[in-house]
């Protein structure tokens, strides 16, 4: 049985990118005891099917990228898959600034185009409200904030 589970994991690993927290979910499912679960993630990891920090900067780089995650959605996204707080502040540091703060001024025109209120302090308020919700902390979303949109600052 182990050999099989040992197998299959290398094979799921092998198709995309995977954390030891995947791994370690999908082991779950075989009838195999703690100490095997822990030599198949060991012999994983030592040969680099698994790589948790590899794991996460390609998912901070992609999330940004393709689903337009701030840096805090993606944080609070690699936690619950159990990377540890030095990694993932070694992934969000390369994220490109300047990208994110493009694709979060794209978000909010975009956004802002779908707002049904006239009211400008309410359009204000829901593409805030969006901003944060995609994971940008207050202060960016409020200077990438579309020119029509009044400024209380």
């Amino acid at each position: 049985m182990k050999t099989k589970a040992l197998n299959r994991m290398a094979d799921y690993c092998s198709k995309a990118e995977r954390c030891t927290d995947d791994v370690r979910r999908k082991l779950a499912h075989y009838e195999l005891t703690d100490e095997e679960r822990n030599e198949i993630i060991a012999w994983l990891t030592k040969e680099r099917f698994v790589d948790d920090a590899r794991f996460a900067q390609l998912y901070a780089r992609d999330k940004a990228r393709f689903n337009g995650w701030g840096p805090q959605k993606i944080r609070c996204q690699l936690i619950g898959k159990h990377i540890s707080s030095e990694i993932i502040s070694m992934a969000l540091d390369e994220l490109n600034v300047e990208e994110q703060t493009d694709k979060l001024k794209s978000l909010l025109e975009t956004k802002a185009r779908s707002i049904k209120h006239d009211d400008p302090w309410k359009r204000r308020t829901q593409l805030i409200r969006f901003g944060l919700s995609r994971g940008f902390d207050y202060e960016s979303v409020v200077r990438a904030l579309p020119k029509d949109i009044p400024d209380t600052d």
